[in-house]
């Protein structure tokens, strides 16, 4: 694993890799000599203290990928507050033994100051207009300005055939992958599944750290009730399969939040009494997947649900991607709908002269209050 803190230094080291791989077998078109075919280069991008999530990234990369490179940079121009820049968690030395002792790295980029990245003068920026300014970007102005900047610079540097992202950062993906079509970047994006905690789901972030005991053990809710919205758009796709009509009364993008901003409610305001801790949801969002505008009544495409909660010195992000319908052979609908949940719609499907959604919105209340 080399280690490299400055482009030249990165540039050289990449091509004694890419250019050293078997000559292929065919000759070259009107040439006598060997065709040379370079080695496939994937980036994993992050700013550093190292968990299994970016372990996982860099994993799937060395099984698509001939040669690995990871970059590690806390990138001053994406932090809108100084003390958010000030505070986030470092450890260049642990990083480097993790990624050493966990998988195979050909190289680790760590620009050894922000002047690597950013020279003097610089005044070039890259932004993408209107998806910068959704969501995080609203919260955080000028955060996607300096991620889609700073990304532009590393893979015109190193120059990789694919770029690994996680899902975890919805919008930044979204962003990134416009950026790329847009410039025209020789890349393909890799968008992998986010990385939860195994016993009780919470996202893997390097900002987890900066949450207290109490923090911690209401942090789960977060992804909980993301999963309650999954749930309940499987359940309205079952029971459109045996009432067609149905399609136009649901999945309902407002009945979603609120579902999601109920069991906030339930568990954060509780939380602030009993644990002395405080929650704030920033916003949950249901939004088109391409666009991020915000989704309206009854949606037929697929939407990410995001939220953004801020705890006392951590703000935690989480989504999910819901489908419009599940078919009733996918995966996930099998995982969510439970035999419970099917005696419930057969109920709702014989009953006549009621409503559907109000009866399935206090089922799902009563059943993620029950968990």
């Amino acid at each position: 694993m080399q280690i490299v803190d400055d482009i030249p230094s990165l540039r050289l080291a990449l091509d004694d890799l890419r250019y050293t791989g078997q000559a292929n077998e065919s000759q070259s078109h009107g040439s006598s000599g060997t065709r040379f075919h370079p080695r496939t280069v994937g980036m994993v991008p992050t700013m550093g203290y190292l968990h299994d999530g970016h372990l996982h990234l860099v994993k799937v990369c060395n099984s698509e990928c001939d040669v690995t490179v990871v970059t590690i940079f806390v990138n001053p121009t994406q932090f809108n507050r100084p003390e958010d820049f000030a505070t986030y968690p470092r450890n260049t030395e642990a990083d480097c033994n993790l990624l050493r002792s966990n998988c195979k790295v050909d190289i680790v980029f760590i620009p050894r100051d922000p002047s690597i990245i950013y020279p003097q003068g610089h005044t070039t920026a890259v932004m993408c207009k209107d998806l910068n300014s959704k969501l995080e970007g609203a919260f955080r102005p000028g955060h996607f300005d300096g991620v889609t900047l700073v990304v532009s610079k590393l893979l015109n540097m190193a120059q990789p055939d694919k770029l690994y992202l996680g899902a975890k950062d919805a919008q930044q993906c979204v962003v990134l992958s416009r950026m790329i079509v847009d410039l025209n970047f020789r890349v393909q994006p890799r968008i992998i599944d986010t990385v939860r905690d195994p016993v009780d789901g919470l996202a893997l972030s390097s900002r987890n750290v900066l949450l207290t005991t109490s923090e911690r053990t209401i942090a789960p809710t977060i992804y909980k009730g993301l999963k309650a919205a999954k749930h309940y758009v499987a359940i309205w796709s079952h029971l459109i399969e045996f009432r067609k009509e149905l399609q136009a009364m649901g999945p309902d993008a407002s009945v979603i939040k609120k579902l999601i901003q109920h069991l906030y409610d339930q568990v954060f305001v509780d939380s602030a009494s009993t644990h002395h801790c405080k929650a704030q949801t920033d916003y949950i969002s249901i939004a088109n997947a391409e666009t991020l505008d915000e989704a309206h009544g009854v949606f037929d495409y697929q939407v990410i649900a995001s939220v953004a909660v801020m705890m006392s010195k951590a703000r935690l992000i989480d989504n999910v991607r819901i489908p419009p319908y599940y078919k009733s052979d996918d995966r996930e609908r099998i995982e969510l709908v439970s035999s419970r949940d099917k005696e419930f719609a057969t109920m709702l499907l014989s009953t006549q002269g009621v409503s559907v959604g109000p009866q399935l919105y206090s089922y799902m209340v009563e059943l993620y209050h029950s968990s």
